[in-house]
């Protein structure tokens, strides 16, 4: 799949999964992943349950969203509705995983966008993993955030 991009470095293994470009629909409270407890959300149409496959093998979790609108981009949404309900739905398959959020924004909407973020992890029971400054990345344009001084890894690597 386009969208999952594995690689490694010499202290963490690590998956990078990209929502852009892909059609991820919000959760419709139908309650199928509470009946089913299967670890899947019963939409089987897009890449929600592949991520809640990676997630669950995972030790930490990194959730990254561009801000466009005041908060996180819609795919962030309706994949974090979805992934917290089959949580839920599963004795909080999360629970005390190692998790921190990361914004890009050019302009309003960075603390809103990095507390939608936080909610998830808190409301999944995830520990949160700070870093020494706020983890979001102000710009214009995509070239203006590569150039940014302050270094967003210093907060990623912490896991």
């Amino acid at each position: 799949m386009d969208s999952v991009n594995s690689s490694s470095s010499t202290m963490f293994g690590e998956t990078f999964i990209k929502l852009s470009g892909n059609n991820v629909q919000g959760c419709i409270g139908c309650g199928g992943c509470f009946k089913s407890k299967d670890k899947k959300c019963v939409f089987k149409n897009d890449i929600v349950n592949e991520c809640i496959k990676k997630m669950i093998e995972t030790d930490g979790i990194i959730l990254g969203s561009p801000v466009y609108f005041a908060d996180i981009s819609a795919n962030m949404k309706a994949l974090l509705e979805r992934i917290g309900m089959v949580s839920k739905a599963n004795d909080n398959l999360f629970k005390y995983k190692a998790g921190s959020a990361v914004i890009t924004v050019r302009r309003g909407g960075a603390i809103h966008a990095f507390d939608t973020l936080n909610y998830f992890l808190h409301s999944t029971q995830m520990y949160s993993v700070g870093g020494t400054y706020w983890n979001m990345v102000y710009g214009n344009w995509v070239f203006n955030i590569h150039q940014s001084k302050v270094k967003v890894s210093s907060s990623l690597f912490a896991l």
